[in-house]
C-alpha cells in the first residue's frame, strides 16, 4: 500500500498481478516505479501514479525471488533468489540483461547495488558476500568470507566503498568493496542473531538491532562499538533506521513500541512511541527527520512526529494481515507498505487515499512467529521467510518447537 505521509490516507484501489507471496519491494529514486519480487518466481514493475503494472512480468528465475533492488537511474533491476542466482533486468525492454550471475552455492538472501549502478552485492545461505560487475556479470575477486552462518542482510555505503553485513553468527562486518576484504575484525557484541543493519549517510556509523533486544552503534573507522548497547526494548528488535543527518536512530520491536535514540549520547529521546497492538516489524525515517513510519503485526501503518513522539492522525488501515515493510518516498509525501495479505499499497499522506499496487492469491497460512521468522505455509515448502525488510529465508532446522514471540 502507498500512503500519503501528511493526510494518512491510502492511495487508490487494489491491483492484482503476483500469484504468490511477495518477498521484497524496492522503489526508484524518482519515486515513479515500484519493483516487487515474489514466490511466483517473477519480478514486476509498477507505475506509482497510475497504480498499473508496467509491461509484463520479468521471468527467468527458476524458483522464489527473495530480494530486489533498482539502480538510482531506474534503468536496471537486480534480483536474487532461491535458485542461487542474481539477475539483472532492463526496465525499458523488460528483458534480462546477459546471463544469470552464478557463484553462490546456496540461496541468495539479499541484494544491493551501488549508486552508480556498477557493482552489485549479494549475501546468502553459503555464509558469503559476493561483489559482481554489473556490466560483465562476472564476480569481482573472491567471495568475501568471514561470517560463520547465514548472511541475512547487506547494505552499501553512500559512496559505494563499504559493504555492511549482518548474520546469524551474531556479528556485524564491514567490507572494502575495492580490496574485497573485511575491514578490521567482526563487530561483536550482540548475543543473538542480528536482524537489521543500517549505515549512516557519511558511512562513519553502523546501526544494528537483534534478537538480544538491543541496538548497537559501531564506528566504521575505529572498528569499535560506540558506547554501551542501547537498551530499552523488552522484545526482539526487528528493524533499525538512521536519520540522514546521522543524529537519530529509530528502532521497532516485538514489544509493540518504537524508540528514538540520540546517536551521540546513546540515550532515548522522549518516551517510547506507543499505539501499535502488535509487534513492530519495520520502521522508516523521513528525509527531513521529522516523521517516522512504522508497520506492525496489528495490520496497520502509523506515522509519528519524531519531535513530540506523538502519533500523527489515525492508524493507516487497509491491510488485512501483518505489515512487514514501510518506506517514505516522493519527498516524504507518500509511504509504501508491503505485507502478508499479498498487497503493496501506496499511501498519500496529504490526500488520505491509497492505491493497492497488487494483490496475491488468498492463501491460508499455518504456523507461528518465532524470533525473526515468519510462516510455514500449508504447501509444505521447507522454508520460512525472514520478517525484516530485505528478504531472505530460514531453513526449517532453525525453527524452534515453541514460539517465543508474543503477538
Amino acid at each position: 500500500r502507498i500512503w500519503d505521509a501528511e493526510t494518512g490516507k491510502q492511495i487508490g484501489k487494489a491491483l492484482k498481478g503476483h500469484t504468490d507471496i511477495v518477498n521484497s519491494v524496492a522503489i526508484s529514486q524518482d519515486g515513479k516505479k515500484i519493483i516487487s519480487g515474489s514466490d511466483d518466481e517473477t519480478i514486476r514493475m509498477w507505475n506509482t501514479k497510475t497504480g498499473k503494472q508496467i509491461g509484463k512480468a520479468f521471468e527467468g528465475h527458476t524458483s522464489i525471488v527473495t530480494s530486489v533492488a533498482i539502480t538510482q537511474d531506474g534503468k536496471k533491476i537486480v534480483s536474487g533468489g532461491l535458485d542461487k542466482t542474481i539477475r539483472i533486468w532492463d526496465t525499458e525492454t523488460g528483458k534480462q540483461i546477459g546471463k544469470a550471475f552464478e557463484g553462490h552455492t546456496s540461496i541468495v538472501t539479499s541484494v544491493a547495488i551501488t549508486q552508480d549502478g556498477k557493482k552489485i552485492v549479494s549475501g546468502g545461505f553459503d555464509e558469503t558476500i559476493r561483489i559482481w560487475d554489473a556490466e560483465t556479470g562476472k564476480q569481482i575477486g573472491k567471495a568475501l568470507k568471514g561470517h560463520t552462518d547465514i548472511v541475512n542482510s547487506v547494505a552499501i555505503s553512500q559512496d559505494g566503498k563499504k559493504i555492511v553485513s549482518g548474520g546469524f553468527d551474531e556479528t556485524v562486518r564491514i567490507w572494502d568493496t575495492e580490496a574485497g576484504k573485511q575491514i578490521g575484525k567482526a563487530f561483536e557484541g550482540h548475543t543473538d542473531i542480528v536482524n537489521s543493519v543500517a549505515i549512516s549517510q557519511d558511512g562513519k556509523k553502523i546501526v544494528s538491532g537483534g534478537l538480544d533486544k538491543t541496538i548497537r552503534i559501531w564506528d566504521t573507522e575505529r572498528g569499535k562499538q560506540i558506547g554501551a548497547a542501547l537498551k530499552g526494548h523488552t522484545g526482539t528488535v526487528r528493524s533499525v533506521a538512521i536519520s540522514r543527518d546521522g543524529k537519530k536512530i529509530v528502532s521497532g520491536s516485538d514489544d509493540k513500541t518504537i524508540i528514538i535514540w540520540d546517536t551521540e549520547t546513546g540515550k532515548q529521546i522522549g518516551k517510547p512511541l506507543e499505539g501499535h497492538t502488535g509487534g513492530v516489524t519495520s520502521v522508516a525515517i523521513s528525509q527531513d527527520g521529522k516523521k517516522i513510519a512504522s508497520g506492525s503485526f496489528d495490520n496497520t501503518i502509523r506515522i509519528w512526529d519524531a519531535e513530540t513522539c506523538e502519533q500523527i492522525g489515525e492508524p493507516l488501515e487497509g491491510h488485512t494481515e501483518r505489515v512487514y515493510s514501510v518506506v517514505f518516498f516522493d519527498n516524504d509525501k507518500k509511504v509504501v507498505s508491503g505485507n502478508e495479505d499479498g498487497t503493496i499499497r501506496i499511501w498519500d499522506l496529504k490526500e488520505k487515499n491509497c492505491t493497492v499496487m497488487y494483490a496475491l492469491i488468498d492463501a491460508e497460512i499455518e504456523g507461528c512467529n518465532f524470533k525473526n521468522a515468519r510462516f510455514h505455509g500449508k504447501d509444505e515448502k521447507k522454508f520460512y521467510h525472514i520478517l525484516y525488510s530485505g528478504g531472505g529465508i530460514v531453513p526449517e532446522e532453525y525453527i524452534p518447537k515453541t514460539p517465543d514471540v508474543e503477538e
